[in-house]
């Protein structure tokens, strides 16, 4: 709930929260939130890299290499 100053009330339900299997993010709003969380950690560059490599996650032949991105 939120009071403005000129005295109007607005709330607002929401029953499941974003992200959560009934209110999934979309590709972009996933990728947005990585780079917030990774944003002064990891280069773009480096960023760019680990989402290719996410989104083909499925046709890495070992997880070494994948691994090998997320070490800082």
């Amino acid at each position: 709930m939120i009071d403005t100053l000129d005295g109007l009330t607005v709330e607002a339900t929401v029953d499941h929260a974003k992200g959560s299997p009934a209110n999934p993010m979309s590709d972009e709003e996933l990728i947005a939130k990585f780079r917030a969380n990774a944003d002064g950690v990891v280069d773009t560059a480096r960023q760019d890299a680990i989402i290719e490599a996410t989104w083909g996650f499925d046709q890495t032949a070992g997880v070494g290499d994948y691994m090998k991105l997320l070490v800082v």
